[in-house]
């Protein structure tokens, strides 16, 4: 409902946007709709977006291989974002290299980090 508000509001709203969307927790899109009449433009809905994930701990590397990944295999759940989040740094560096065709292949590879690591 978030996004489709949006859309009527702000125009169609690129892919990377509604991507991020998607991958928002209840919590999280209720703070989006205590916001949605404050956001004017899509750039400022993609800050908030930004400040959102920055604030979850995806900064830097991290929110970078966030939205490559994005741009691999679509939205990324928030069940996914929180495995993300406990990856070393030599397991976001090999991600990043990684060319994963979608959300199932990025799930195969999170099991087998956490099998490794167990």
């Amino acid at each position: 409902i978030a996004t489709k508000f949006l859309s009527s509001k702000l125009g169609q709203l690129p892919t990377e946007i509604t991507q991020k969307i998607a991958g928002l927790t209840l919590p999280q899109v209720d703070q989006l709709s205590d916001q949605i009449f404050a956001i004017q433009t899509v750039n400022m809905l993609d800050s908030w977006l930004n400040k959102l994930e920055a604030e979850e701990g995806f900064e830097g590397i991290k929110a970078d291989g966030l939205n490559q990944l994005r741009g691999q295999v679509g939205a990324i759940a928030p069940n996914q974002k929180q495995q993300l989040l406990e990856l070393s740094p030599e397991q976001w560096q090999t991600l990043s290299t990684l060319e994963l065709e979608n959300i199932e292949a990025l799930d195969s590879w999170l099991s087998s980090t956490r099998t490794e690591s167990d």
